[in-house]
């Protein structure tokens, strides 16, 4: 994979997809948090891929975790269908996830480690900003921004770390 690698555009995370992608797994399994803004190509991903769809090109199997479900699996669709013919068919799924109530959190991390898999890559990359609003309250009842960008995503982390300790090469 590495020279898959070295040919795909650099993200917006800059080397992180390509150093992923380094790494020795037969299958990489990375689940990936990502809006629905960030699987689109908004002016972030203009030139180049959103991380999820660099992964699952280059062969790996990806999860990608969402909100709204139907329109991830649409957008997958599209991908799909701009990828054919070019190599192995895209390796991805979609599961709901909601990182504004940790309840979601939770059902995902309970549907996730039912499969008892390795978990090779987790790829947070969902976050919230907002300047000049009203502070807004999740139904948790924790500030937004504290939630998606922190709270959720520690928790997330926490819930799949056996499976990602199943994953580590070492």
């Amino acid at each position: 994979m590495d020279g898959v690698a070295e040919r795909m555009a650099v993200s917006a995370m800059g080397d992180v997809v390509p150093e992923i992608l380094r790494q020795p797994f037969a299958e990489p399994l990375a689940v990936a948090s990502s809006p629905r803004s960030h699987m689109h190509h908004n002016r972030v991903y203009q030139r180049n891929r959103p991380p999820n769809r660099q992964l699952v090109e280059a062969a790996a199997h990806v999860v990608t975790a969402v909100r709204n479900c139907k329109a991830a699996n649409e957008l997958i669709q599209k991908w799909q269908s701009e990828w054919s013919g070019k190599g192995l068919p895209l390796n991805i799924e979609v599961m709901e996830l909601d990182l504004l109530s940790l309840d979601s959190v939770v059902r995902f991390c309970e549907a996730w480690n039912v499969r008892s898999a390795p978990l090779h890559v987790l790829i947070n990359n969902v976050g919230i900003f907002s300047i000049g609003e009203p502070q807004k309250f999740s139904k948790d009842r924790y500030e937004e921004h504290m939630q998606v960008n922190h709270l959720a995503p520690a928790l997330l982390s926490i819930l799949l770390l056996p499976s990602l300790i199943r994953g580590s090469p070492s």
